[in-house]
């Protein structure tokens, strides 16, 4: 009865339409992809090629922001020195000016002692109240005796008025009128007469000098 032929079993029936056993199928596979993806699937040790990659990104960086750095600290360099050199040239302006004032006050005080000293140079000659004019007539000089010594140039007081008894020499007596002739001629009268002699030493006309004597 055997024939050598093994006889596969029957499979279950299934009762389901066929949209329903698809279905189901898609349902399965849909489930491994989203398990395959997730994280810790993901996870996974990385080769050399990919170290050697990701070494050189991050070198790169780093030597872009070490250059980055370089030039800043270059451009605050430069700041630094144009701000000192700016500084020490107003610092110079202000010496120099300092210096070139006391330049300037020492030339104005020597130039005025130089006016000082012209001006202490030049002689003022005195002007004359009195200068003679074309019309009128100009005065008479009159000598006047040189007697006695030098005390007896003196004026002396007679009868409350100043008599001049001498001059200086090289000085004249000037006179405007006749009457000042005939008065000084009077004086000299009396002078020529004998006289008497004061304490000083000094002439005394005739009257004054009976007047002394008595």
């Amino acid at each position: 009865m055997s024939s050598g032929f093994v006889k596969r079993p029957d499979e279950p029936y299934d009762g389901r339409s066929l949209y329903e056993r698809l279905k189901e199928q898609k349902d399965k596979k849909d489930m491994e992809f989203e398990e395959s993806r997730k994280l810790k699937n993901l996870i996974r040790g990385l080769d050399d090629d990919e170290i050697d990659f990701l070494d050189m990104v991050d070198q790169s960086k780093m030597n872009a922001e070490k250059q980055k750095h370089l030039q800043d600290m270059k451009e605050i360099q430069e700041f630094r020195e144009r701000q000192t050199t700016i500084d020490e040239s107003q610092i110079d302006k202000k010496r120099q000016m300092e210096m070139e004032k006391p330049k300037i006050t020492r030339n104005s005080s020597s130039s005025h002692t130089s006016q000082k000293s012209i001006l202490k140079g030049v002689i003022v000659q005195k002007r004359k109240t009195t200068e003679p004019t074309g019309d009128e007539p100009q005065a008479k000089k009159v000598d006047c005796p040189k007697e006695g010594t030098q005390e007896d140039d003196k004026s002396e007081k007679t009868n409350g008025n100043l008599v001049c008894l001498g001059v200086l020499p090289g000085i004249g007596r000037y006179d405007s009128s006749d009457e000042s002739d005939s008065s000084y001629t009077d004086v000299e009268e009396d002078l020529s007469g004998p006289c008497c002699m004061d304490l000083v030493g000094r002439k005394i006309l005739k009257k004054s000098a009976e007047e002394e004597c008595k």
